[in-house]
C-alpha cells in the first residue's frame, strides 16, 4: 500500500571508498562544516574525537611514506578508525537532519539521490565569500538548492545598479572566483538552474578583493 509520506533522506557515505588523503580532506571539511553548526549541537562522536583521530592519521600518513611495513600497517589502522567514526558521524546526521536537504548538506556531507523537485527552483540563499590565501581570488560559497541539474550561474558587478557580467557556472554550491582587483568593491549573485529553467537572482553579496 502506497502512502504520501516523504521520502527519508540518507547520507551518502562515498566518502569512506576516497583514497586516504582525499578521504582526509573530505573527512577534515565535514567536522568545519558542522563546527559551530546549530543544526547539530550533540554531535556524536565529538568532533574533538575525530580531530584526533585525523591527525593521528595525517601523522601516521607521514611515516609511512617511507613504505616501512609497520608503519604502513599502523597508518592502515588510523584509517579505519578514522572511517569508523566518520560513518558513526554520518549515523548521527541522517538521524537528525530533520529529512531537511538543505539541514543534511549542511553538515558537509552529500546525499543519496533523491527526484527533483517539479516546480521552479528559489534562488541560493547564504552567500557568503571566503578569503584565501591568493591575493585577488576568493571563494563564493552558498547554501545548495534541492533539485539543481544544469549548476549555479554566477555574475559579477562592480556597481550596485550593475552591469552584471556572467563569470562562471559551477556544478557546486561554492565557486572560485578569481582575477580580482585588490582594494576595488565588487558584488556577486548566484541563480540555480534545474529541470524548469533557472531560478531568479540571489540577493548579491559585497565585498572588497583583497
Amino acid at each position: 500500500m502506497k502512502t504520501n509520506q516523504p521520502r527519508q533522506l540518507r547520507v551518502l557515505l562515498a566518502i569512506v571508498y576516497y583514497p586516504i588523503m582525499v578521504f582526509l580532506q573530505a573527512s577534515r571539511d565535514i567536522v568545519t562544516a558542522m563546527t559551530g553548526n546549530t543544526n547539530y549541537t550533540t554531535a556524536f562522536p565529538a568532533l574533538a574525537d575525530i580531530t584526533t583521530a585525523l591527525d593521528d592519521l595525517q601523522a601516521k600518513i607521514t611515516a609511512a611514506a617511507g613504505r616501512d611495513r609497520m608503519a604502513m600497517a599502523a597508518r592502515n589502522a588510523a584509517w579505519e578508525t578514522a572511517k569508523s567514526l566518520i560513518r558513526q558521524l554520518a549515523n548521527y546526521v541522517q538521524a537528525h537532519c530533520q529529512n531537511d536537504l538543505d539541514i543534511l548538506l549542511s553538515s558537509g556531507f552529500t546525499a543519496t539521490k533523491t527526484p527533483a523537485p517539479i516546480g521552479p527552483l528559489e534562488p541560493p540563499e547564504n552567500l557568503k565569500i571566503v578569503y584565501l590565501s591568493v591575493s585577488g581570488t576568493v571563494e563564493l560559497r552558498m547554501t545548495a538548492v534541492r533539485g539543481v541539474r544544469g549548476g549555479y550561474p554566477i555574475e559579477q558587478s562592480e556597481g550596485p545598479d550593475g552591469p552584471w557580467i556572467p563569470i562562471v557556472i559551477s556544478s557546486k554550491s561554492r565557486a572560485l572566483i578569481s582575477n580580482l582587483t585588490p582594494g576595488k568593491s565588487y558584488r556577486l549573485r548566484a541563480a540555480a538552474i534545474g529541470a524548469k529553467g533557472q531560478s531568479g537572482w540571489s540577493n548579491p553579496v559585497e565585498f572588497m578583493a583583497i
